[in-house]
């Protein structure tokens, strides 16, 4: 069993990702890893939007695939 880490950085489609589509095609399992870096978000202000978003959308994608966090 070959396992595949993709790195979420960006670009958080499913469809049309190339790295996550090389993975997919040469691993049998492919873990898939999106960080926060609290150095920027505890400059943020709590309710900011953007990481509201990022929030929105990871959640999306872990209902799409099994994803831990």
């Amino acid at each position: 069993m070959k396992t595949g880490l993709v790195w979420l950085r960006r670009d958080l489609r499913l469809w049309d990702n190339h790295a996550l589509a090389a993975a997919t095609n040469d691993c049998t399992e492919v873990d898939i890893v999106f960080v926060f870096d609290e150095n920027i978000l505890k400059l943020l202000a709590v309710d900011d939007h953007r990481v509201n978003f990022l929030f929105k959308i990871l959640n999306s994608l872990a209902d799409k695939v099994n994803i831990l966090y």
